[in-house]
C-alpha cells in the first residue's frame, strides 16, 4: 500500500494506542462496519513490514472478496477508517483534559435544562481548576466561564441582584489583556528574528497599555511575562526589560503549561542569541541560564528527543562562561536523547571542543580522529578546531597542509552561502595569520583591521586573540 493519511497517523500510534483503536473498532457505538476492521487489520499488518509489497487491489480483494475493483469505493471505505481514526484521537486528548470534558457535560446539562447538576457540577470544576499549578490565558478564561454559568445560574433565581459583575469584568479584562499580549508579543519576536515589517498595526493594536500600566495587573505572570516580554523586542538594548521579564519566567515557570513555557524560553533564547551575534557576549551566561530551565523543565525535547543543534549550541554557550564540569556532565547525560546517526559524531565533537577549551589538545585531536563526520558543516567545524590546535602546537607544515586541504574540501562539497564564505574565510584568515611576520607589527595591525571588517567570520575573535597573543 503506498503512503496515506490513514498510514501516517497509524505510523504514530503506539502498541497501547493501537490496541485501544481496535476496541474503539470493535464497539458497535462508534463503528457498525465490518469492512473497516478489515481494512485496519489490514493496514496494521502492513505497518509491521519493513517496505510495503501490496495493492490497493489486493487490499479491496481481501476486504470484498469477488468483488470487482471499483475506486470510489475504495476511497469511501478508506474515508471511513480515516475519520474513526481522527475521531479516536479527539477522544484520547478529551480523556486527558477533564477539565474540558466536564465543561462540555456543562453546555449539555444547560441544552437539557437539567439544572439540579449544573450547580454541583460547576462547584466540582471550580476546585480541580483552583488545584493546578497552572495561571496562563486559558485558566483565566475558563474561570471567567464558570463564572458566567454560575451567573446565569444565580440571576434566573434572582433577577434583581447584581452578582459577580464586578469580578466578571476583570476577569474578562485579564483575559483578554493576556491573550492579546501573548498574541502580540509573539509576533514581534518573530519580526524581531526575521526582519519582518508591517505599517505599525501591532503598536496600534495595543492602545490599552496605558491604562494596563496603571493598573496592578503586570504582576500577573499571564499578563506580565508577555507585557515585559514586548518591551524587551520593542526596545531591545533597555537591559531592564530582559531582567524583568527573566525575572518573571524563572520565578513562575509553574503558571505556564510545558508547550507554552517552551515557546516563551525560546523567545528569549532567540533574543539572547541574537544580541550575542551583534557582538554583546555579556549575554552568554543569560543564554546558558535559559538552556538550563528548558533542559530542567523537559522541554527542549521533542517527542524524547534533543536537536543535534540545540546539543552543539548549549556546549558552545557553556564553553563561552567556561563552565566546563557542567558542560561535561551535559555531553555526557544528553548524548542519548539525540537522533540514533548523530549520537557518536557529536558527542566525539563536542568532547573535542571542551577538550580544546581547557587546554587537552592532544585529547581534542584524538577525540576528532575517532570517528568520520558525515555532516559537512559538523566536519567543516571538526576541521576547525584540527586546525586551531596545529596552530597552538606551532605544527606550521601540518597546518598548511590541513587549511589546504580544508580549502579544497569546502570549495569541492556542496555548502550553502553562508557556510561556504564563512569557511573560506576562515581558511583564508588563518593563512595570512601564520604568513604575518610576528614581529612587523604594521603588517598585523593591517590584518587585524581586515578581520574586524569582515562580516562573516564566525572565528574572529580566536584570530583576534592570537593576533594579541603573538
Amino acid at each position: 500500500m503506498t503512503k496515506s493519511k490513514i498510514k501516517e497517523i497509524a505510523g504514530t500510534l503506539d502498541k497501547k494506542e493501537r490496541i485501544a483503536f481496535r476496541k474503539y473498532l470493535d464497539s458497535p457505538y462508534f463503528n457498525k462496519r465490518a469492512d473497516v476492521v478489515i481494512l485496519w487489520n489490514l493496514i496494521e499488518k502492513d505497518l509491521q513490514k519493513a517496505q510495503s509489497g501490496i495493492s490497493k487491489e489486493q487490499v479491496f480483494q481481501q476486504v470484498y472478496p469477488g468483488k470487482a475493483y471499483l475506486d470510489r469505493d475504495f476511497h469511501l471505505l478508506r474515508t471511513y477508517l480515516l475519520k474513526h481514526l481522527e475521531n479516536f484521537l479527539a477522544i484520547r486528548q478529551m480523556e486527558k483534559m477533564p477539565l474540558e470534558k466536564d465543561m462540555y457535560l456543562l453546555q449539555s446539562l444547560k441544552q437539557k435544562n437539567i439544572r439540579s447538576r449544573q450547580a454541583t457540577l460547576i462547584d466540582k470544576i471550580k476546585k480541580a481548576h483552583e488545584k493546578q499549578a497552572i495561571r496562563d490565558t486559558t485558566y483565566y478564561e475558563r474561570k471567567r466561564d464558570l463564572l458566567w454559568e454560575e451567573y446565569q445560574i444565580e440571576v434566573a433565581e434572582r433577577p434583581s441582584g447584581n452578582l459577580y459583575l464586578g469580578e466578571l469584568m476583570e476577569l474578562t479584562d485579564i483575559a483578554y489583556y493576556s491573550r492579546k499580549l501573548r498574541q502580540v508579543c509573539l509576533l514581534v519576536a518573530h519580526k524581531s528574528v526575521y526582519r519582518v515589517q508591517d505599517a505599525g498595526e501591532l503598536e496600534r493594536s495595543l492602545d490599552f497599555l496605558p491604562q494596563l500600566e496603571a493598573g496592578k495587573l503586570l504582576k500577573l505572570p499571564a499578563i506580565g511575562v508577555y507585557y515585559y516580554g514586548y518591551l524587551l523586542f520593542r526596545d531591545r538594548n533597555v537591559k531592564d526589560h530582559f531582567q524583568k521579564f527573566k525575572g518573571m519566567l524563572f520565578d513562575h515557570s509553574s503558571c505556564f503549561d510545558p508547550s507554552e513555557l517552551r515557546e516563551l524560553v525560546l523567545m528569549a533564547i532567540n533574543y539572547c542569541v541574537r544580541l550575542v551575534n551583534d557582538g554583546d557576549r555579556s549575554y552568554f551566561p543569560e543564554l546558558l541560564e535559559l538552556y538550563q530551565l528548558g533542559l530542567v523543565q523537559d522541554i527542549l525535547l521533542d517527542n524524547g528527543q534533543l536537536s543535534r543543534f540545540t546539543y552543539h549550541n548549549v556546549v558552545a554557550t557553556g564553553l563561552q562562561v567556561q563552565q566546563y564540569d557542567w558542560v561535561k556532565t551535559f555531553i555526557n547525560d544528553y548524548q542519548s536523547y539525540l537522533e540514533e546517526a548523530y549520537q557518536e559524531p557529536s558527542f566525539l565533537y563536542n568532547m573535542a571542543r571542551l577538550e580544546f577549551e581547557t587546554g587537552n589538545l592532544d585529547s581534542a585531536q584524538e577525540r576528532l580522529i575517532q570517528t568520520h563526520f558525515n555532516d559537512i558543516l559538523l566536519n567543516l567545524a571538526a576541521k576547525t578546531i584540527s586546525l586551531k590546535i596545529y596552530y597552538q602546537q606551532a605544527e606550521h607544515d601540518l597546518l598548511l597542509a590541513h587549511l589546504h586541504a580544508m580549502n579544497k574540501f569546502v570549495r569541492r562539497n556542496k555548502v550553502i552561502g553562508y557556510h561556504k564564505k564563512n569557511y573560506l574565510n576562515i581558511v583564508r584568515y588563518a593563512t595570512k595569520l601564520i604568513n604575518t611576520n610576528k614581529f612587523d607589527r604594521e603588517a598585523r595591525n593591517k590584518l587585524r583591521e581586515e578581520i574586524l571588517a569582515e562580516e562573516i567570520l564566525t572565528e574572529k575573535n580566536w584570530l583576534l586573540e592570537q593576533l594579541i597573543i603573538n
